[in-house]
């Protein structure tokens, strides 16, 4: 393993804890959700029974709008994955209070 390696690091990040509230715009509804973890590349959001599976749809919380895939609906949840990866000064921006 080279010097590099270790810096760029092979370990995902852990989702970032929250309890934030949200709106996922879907192509057939908009709906309230609770974000309950995220990540620069992905999110789970609770609140999710009217959602598609399988549908692109936007993230939208504060000046915030995010591209997401939703790759999953089981019972009252979704599974986000976003197109991009978010910065963490987004990530920092949506989360009141935090200290990152």
């Amino acid at each position: 393993m080279t010097v590099h390696a270790e810096v760029a690091g092979s370990r995902k990040p852990k989702p970032t804890r929250v309890l934030i509230s949200c709106e996922l715009l879907t192509p057939i509804n908009t709906v309230r959700v609770t974000l309950r973890d995220i990540s620069r590349s992905s999110a789970h959001v609770i609140g999710a029974r009217t959602v598609p599976a399988d549908c692109d749809a936007i993230l939208r919380r504060g000046s915030l709008f995010a591209a997401v895939r939703v790759l999953a609906v089981k019972d009252n949840e979704a599974q986000l994955k976003f197109y991009r990866q978010l910065s963490l000064q987004e990530i920092d921006a949506i989360l009141p209070g935090a200290a990152r």
